[in-house]
C-alpha cells in the first residue's frame, strides 16, 4: 500500500491525464514515465477488485498517475512490499530510498543523483505490516 500522509496532498496533485504504460502496472506502485517524470499510480478500482491488495492494470490503460515532484516536503507511507528488501534494514532518520529500475514499481535503498526524487525515511510504523513514512525531496547537485 502506498499512502498520501495527508488527503491535502491529493488536493495539489498533478495528474498525467493521458498517462499509459507500455506493460501491466500493479496499482499503488511508482513507475518513472516516458516523459521521465516519477509517478505513484493510484487508481480508483470498483467492484471484487476493490478490496484487493495486488490489482495490475493492463498495459495500455490510462493510468492515475500523480507526479511526485508536486509532494516534495509532503510523506507519503509505503509499506514493505513496494521495498526492495522489505523495510528492516532501514533506519529512521538516515536512510533514503530511490526508485528501483530493476524492480518496476518498487523503491531501494540508495542516493540517488543529483536532481533525482528521493524519499527520506523518517518514521517506520506498522499498517496492515511493517511500513515506513517518508519525505519526498529532490536529490540536491553536488
Amino acid at each position: 500500500m502506498i499512502k498520501c500522509e495527508t488527503l491535502g496532498m491529493l488536493d495539489i496533485a498533478k495528474i498525467n491525464p493521458v498517462l499509459t504504460s507500455a506493460s501491466d502496472v500493479n496499482n499503488n506502485s511508482f513507475l518513472v514515465g516516458a516523459d521521465g517524470i516519477t509517478y505513484v499510480i493510484m487508481n480508483d478500482i470498483s467492484g471484487d477488485d476493490a478490496y484487493k491488495d495486488d490489482v495490475t492494470l493492463k498495459a495500455g490503460s490510462y493510468l492515475n498517475g500523480y507526479d511526485v515532484s508536486a509532494w516534495v516536503g509532503q510523506k507519503l507511507i509505503v509499506d514493505g512490499k513496494h521495498i526492495t528488501g522489505g523495510v528492516s534494514g532501514l533506519t529512521a532518520g538516515t536512510s533514503v530510498l530511490v526508485i528501483d529500475g530493476d524492480h518496476p514499481g518498487m523503491l531501494k535503498a540508495g542516493s540517488g543523483s543529483a536532481g533525482d526524487i528521493i524519499f527520506k525515511v523518517t518514521q517506520k510504523l506498522t499498517l496492515t505490516e511493517a511500513a515506513v513514512k517518508v519525505q519526498i525531496a529532490i536529490k540536491p547537485g553536488e
